[in-house]
């Protein structure tokens, strides 16, 4: 019969010289009756010492990869501060944890690929022990572990460029270079087929995953009031990451009082082309990201949209 775990969510508070036992406690306990096999039916309870954020399992089900952060009793934010956790299932050890600050950095897990992911720069860490394995100065915005790329900026001099990089996940090296602006963030990926995704961002920019190249149909996305909010805008280092189960994540800016951003619908696609409506008008592109039609949009009402395939209704 399978192992039964249960993941306890109260606070755990022990006092040892064992950074082991520090971190979670392991107990027998009784859960159930089985009529069938006339005994108990037990499982192991695993208690952390935070109060769990969020988890998940790599694909043998050995591996549990937990996210703790520091709650009062009120269920409130003590601090900033979270501790990502590798458990071993099968002889109930915790592999290796690593701490950070998650409004300026986190360890996310893709597939079997674990990045740390900092304001300046992404490492690969080693799933088995946490050390790294490679560091770029790279900020992140899509990850495709399946076919081992990471799709992001490029750092120069501590701020980040325009210059999209694709990165080996494997050896950390730059595979290709491309000019794409994110003045307001990407806003959305979407995967073509296995070799191509296409990137809404002030438009909507085809990409090739081997070589970086295609097509780019600009598009007005957000706006901005003044110079002064524009470098602040693009100063802004706030980490956005999505669950590590999809494989990806789409980084947007923080919200700020003076500048309207994501003003842009979902992407429709179907055997004629690609169907988006932006601030000031909805468009068709054909498969090579030539322009079939567009129609323009009251500029001084338009906000976020949403496209219905079916009969192209923008709402």
């Amino acid at each position: 019969m399978k192992n039964v775990y249960f993941i306890s969510l109260i606070l755990f508070i022990a006092i040892s010289a064992n950074a082991q036992s520090d971190l979670v406690s392991v107990t027998e306990r009784k859960i159930g009756w089985s009529n069938l096999k006339n005994k108990d039916i037990s499982g192991k309870e695993i208690t952390f010492i935070h109060s769990i954020f969020n988890t998940g399992l790599d694909s043998s089900g050995n591996l549990m990869v937990v996210r703790l952060h520091k709650l009062t009793k009120k269920g409130r934010l003590v601090d900033n501060s979270e501790r990502f956790v590798v458990y071993d299932l099968a002889n109930d050890t915790v592999k290796w944890f690593a701490d950070d600050n998650f409004l300026i950095s986190r360890v996310v897990k893709y597939g079997t690929y674990y990045l740390h992911i900092e304001k300046n720069k992404c490492s690969r860490l080693n799933g088995e022990t946490g050390k790294r394995l490679w560091t770029a100065p790279f900020f992140v915005y899509h990850v495709d572990p399946v076919r081992e790329i990471a799709l992001g900026y490029k750092i120069d001099k501590s701020r980040s460029t325009t210059i999209l990089q694709g990165l080996n996940l494997v050896d950390g090296k730059v595979l290709w270079e491309r000019n794409l602006s994110k003045r307001y963030g990407w806003n959305e990926v979407v995967s073509l087929d296995t070799s191509s995704v296409l990137v809404v961002s002030e438009g909507l920019h085809l990409v090739r995953l081997n070589d970086g190249s295609g097509w780019d149909y600009s598009a007005v996305t957000g706006e901005l009031n003044t110079a002064e909010e524009v470098a602040s805008f693009s100063a802004l280092a706030a980490l956005t990451v999505a669950a590590a189960l999809n494989g990806s994540f789409v980084s947007m800016p923080a919200p700020h009082s003076q500048v309207v951003y994501d003003v842009v619908s979902n992407v429709c696609q179907d055997s004629a082309g690609y169907y988006f409506a932006a601030k000031n008008q909805i468009s068709c592109m054909d498969l090579n990201g030539q322009l079939k039609w567009c129609t323009e949009l009251p500029d001084n009402v338009t906000s976020k949209s949403f496209l219905i395939k079916t009969a192209i209704h923008c709402i």
